[in-house]
């Protein structure tokens, strides 16, 4: 049986993801273990994301950037669609060995302790619509990545998400 791996943390330093996959360092020191979207750095070009909890985001990402590397190098090719598609074609095109994170927003919590929803999804949509033709950001995505199957973004959210969405696209 195996040993689930705790990732050491130390409340004055940044935490890295490498013993769970690849490098991304974590500025846990800064942000606790609350909603963020963030942008997670290779080299010059980045990635936005948001995540329940940052450093937990942070480590199932590098955990699906080992397992894409992985499969590239066996040569099962990625596809187009898939969210990390652009950010393994560059890791493996320029060698870059780790990532770091810059958190844009961590302020998502309701005065009763929940999440707001629908605050992170029209914040990361705002700087997706920021990054609408900047080479340097890796989304393949135009709207806000919509979880299907989780409990912090209710279905009623998703779908106030999704009609806020489409009405201001008409506009």
């Amino acid at each position: 049986m195996h040993k689930p791996i705790f990732i050491e943390q130390k409340r004055n330093e940044p935490t890295d993801t490498k013993q769970l996959g690849y490098s991304i360092i974590v500025p846990t020191h800064k942000h606790k273990a609350v909603p963020a979207v963030y942008k997670v750095i290779f080299g010059k070009k980045y990635l936005i994301w948001k995540g329940k909890s940052l450093l937990q985001s942070c480590e199932i990402l590098a955990k699906s950037i080992s397992a894409g590397i992985s499969k590239m190098n066996r040569g099962i090719p990625i596809p187009e669609t898939d969210y990390l598609c652009h950010v393994l074609k560059h890791i493996k095109s320029t060698r870059c060995t780790s990532a770091s994170v810059v958190v844009e927003a961590d302020d998502f919590m309701d005065e009763f302790e929940t999440i707001d929803g629908l605050k992170v999804l029209k914040f990361e949509q705002r700087l997706l619509d920021e990054a609408d033709g900047d080479a340097m950001c890796l989304n393949n995505n135009e709207q806000a990545y919509v979880p299907v199957n989780n409990i912090w973004i209710s279905q009623a959210t998703k779908n106030q998400f999704l009609k806020w969405y489409q009405n201001r696209r008409k506009k």
